[in-house]
This record gives structure tokens, C-alpha cells and sequence, in this order.
């Protein structure tokens, strides 16, 4: 569940599947999510997005890995796929421990555009924090 702090947007419901493998050095990850607007300004429909990550398991500090987004949009009107939002690229990702204080995630990337209703590039990162209770 995600809560808009705008006001007029509205809140929605994303739930869906997360699959993942690892064959030898190369781990793969793939998520199809189902999202529905709920709430004062929602908008009937139900969207379908993914996501896909390739890595290479190299350094737990440093992996290498290609991702590729997919916004299919509302699930009973699809729309072509040049105006689909379409991206794919090159990411960083690791992890660094620090014992009994948790562990710093991180990832960035860069990717590109690859129908027109997408933008040309995106640069992509994402910092996470983890602490056991």
C-alpha cells in the first residue's frame, strides 16, 4: 500500500510475484507487479509493470548487472508497445556489512529509453539501510 502525500493524487495497492534464481555465478531476478489505484482520485484499471535483473555474482561489494523496466499499463486496454515505457541498462549493485550495525545496500545504474514513451536516458540509484531486531 502507498500513500500519496499530494494532494489529488491518489492512493494505491501494488501486489505481485518475485521470483529468483541462481545458476553458478549469475543470479536473476524477475518481478511482475499488479498495481490499483484506490482511494479519492483513483482511476479504474489494473497496471502491470516489471522488472528484470541479471547479476554476476563477483564481489558481495560490487556485482555487476544489466536491468530492464516495463510499464505494460492498465491491464484491460493495453496500449502498443512504442507507447509503453520501455527501459534497459547497465547497474552496479553491493552490499557492505558492519557486523552488529547492519548492512549498507546500494545500487546505480544507467538506462536507456527504448520506445518512444520513454525517455531517452534515466540514471538510476537506490541506498538502503538494514539493521537486525
Amino acid at each position: 500500500f502507498s500513500r500519496s502525500m499530494r494532494s489529488g493524487n491518489p492512493n494505491t495497492v501494488t501486489f505481485g510475484p518475485l521470483v529468483q534464481k541462481t545458476i553458478g555465478d549469475i543470479t536473476t531476478t524477475a518481478n511482475v507487479y499488479f498495481e490499483k489505484q484506490v482511494g479519492a482520485y483513483a482511476t479504474d484499471g489494473l497496471d502491470v509493470n516489471y522488472a528484470v535483473q541479471v547479476k554476476y555474482d563477483w564481489l558481495r561489494w560490487l556485482d555487476p548487472a544489466i536491468e530492464y523496466y516495463g510499464d505494460v499499463g492498465a491491464i484491460d486496454n493495453i496500449p502498443t508497445p512504442n507507447l509503453q515505457s520501455h527501459r534497459i541498462g547497465p547497474v552496479m549493485v553491493g552490499q557492505l556489512s558492519s557486523g552488529n550495525l547492519g548492512e549498507l545496500k546500494y545500487e546505480f545504474g544507467y538506462l536507456v529509453g527504448i520506445s518512444t514513451a520513454t525517455p531517452s536516458s534515466t540514471f538510476k540509484y537506490k541506498l538502503e539501510y538494514e539493521i537486525a531486531f
